[in-house]
């Protein structure tokens, strides 16, 4: 499984999760910044907000995480809604639906992430930062 990491306000990729029993305990994370500099740091539990790959890429070959905020068409206009694991669907919503239903799901081919709503962005290019 695939993680990415909150802290300090910006979006971290996951490089090593320390686990203790059954919870984790900190994680070393990186970052490229701006300069295309290779940044990183060690965080204790608490200290940043951990977010699962759903697995799926957007329409750019991006991969779509929890907290993702989204684009996508909808009965001819576009709807935006904020990836999440839902325990009912038993997966992330949107992309899920519930067993033995008709209810609408989402098609990642389509979809297009444009920001974070953690780090409370949305990009007029529709890419995440």
């Amino acid at each position: 499984m695939k993680f990415k990491a909150i802290f300090k306000n910006q979006s971290w990729d996951v490089r090593t999760l320390f686990l203790q029993e059954s919870s984790y305990t900190g994680a070393r994370l990186s970052r490229v910044d701006e300069s295309d500099e290779v940044l990183g740091a060690y965080s204790n539990h608490g200290e940043f907000t951990l977010l699962r790959d759903t697995g799926l890429v957007d329409r750019n070959g991006t991969p779509i995480f929890e907290g993702d905020l989204i684009s996508f068409p909808f009965m001819g206009t576009k709807a935006i809604e904020v990836v999440r694991w839902d325990e009912q669907r038993t997966g992330f919503f949107p992309f899920s639906a519930p067993l033995n239903s008709s209810d609408n799901y989402v098609d990642a081919r389509f979809v297009e992430i444009i920001g974070s709503s953690l780090l409370n962005t949305i990009t007029q290019s529709g890419t995440s930062k």
